[in-house]
């Protein structure tokens, strides 16, 4: 099946999520600030058996600083997709990640291998939050907000529709493959999964996106969002 329509996304997300201003949410109380993710929840200083606290060291403290600088602005978007525009989830999710990664950072140099790792639990955060495992957007208001957040990678509705349809695991294998192009091999550690069950994975989650995007495309087919676009064209070679 050809992934235009995913690539179409995955363009869209290599020029926007550069763009911090844009993806940041708008200035409202209920949108955390992206800049928070990239300074450290200070956690409690370990005390040794004299009682006395010991400090971090200074470049422990500039390696933790370097690893967030690397890796928040697109975990954050990773996030933020995954949650379905969700800003405050997205927030909290990378800012979880990033705080359990920063113990790791010596073991996490490699900067791929640092965000397959920070992708699985964000996945695997997402999945254990007790929340449904597909969206429930709940009232137009809050649809429309999630929509409004996605706008900085200008993901219109047949893409949020697709989207939407997708367990998390699903949803974060076609985010990693499809738009962010991650390697094989990181997106099998992103969503726990390796050869013919990540195949398998990969192969449902684009005939479900697909299905849910070309639905939501016929119900506004003047619609005019440049990957609905791109969707219906996908669509008309493949059933012509």
């Amino acid at each position: 099946m050809s992934s235009g329509p995913l690539l179409a996304v995955s363009c869209l997300w290599r020029s926007g999520i550069a763009r911090r201003a844009r993806l940041v949410a708008t200035p409202e109380s209920t949108s955390p600030p992206l800049t928070g993710l990239h300074h450290r929840q200070r956690r409690p200083m370990q005390a040794p058996a004299n009682g006395h606290p010991v400090a971090e060291s200074p470049a422990a403290q500039s390696l933790a600083t370097a690893f967030r600088d690397v890796h928040a602005t697109r975990l954050y978007g990773f996030a933020l997709l995954l949650s379905l525009g969700d800003r405050r989830r997205a927030a909290h999710l990378a800012a979880d990640a990033l705080s359990a990664g920063e113990p790791r950072v010596s073991e996490l140099r490699h900067p791929e291998r640092a965000a397959a790792w920070l992708r699985r639990r964000v996945v695997d955060d997402a999945r254990s939050s007790g929340r449904s495992p597909r969206a429930d957007p709940g009232s137009r208001h809050t649809a429309d907000a999630r929509r409004d957040a996605l706008d900085a990678l200008r993901v219109d509705a047949a893409t949020f529709a697709g989207l939407a349809a997708l367990d998390v695991r699903r949803r974060g294998a076609l985010i990693a493959t499809a738009i962010e192009r991650l390697d094989r091999n990181d997106v099998s550690t992103i969503v726990g999964l390796s050869d013919g069950r990540l195949r398998r994975c990969i192969r449902a989650a684009r005939a479900e996106f697909l299905a849910a995007a070309r639905a939501a495309s016929s119900d506004d087919p003047g619609g005019d969002g440049p990957i609905a676009a791109r969707i219906r064209a996908i669509v008309a070679r493949t059933i012509g």
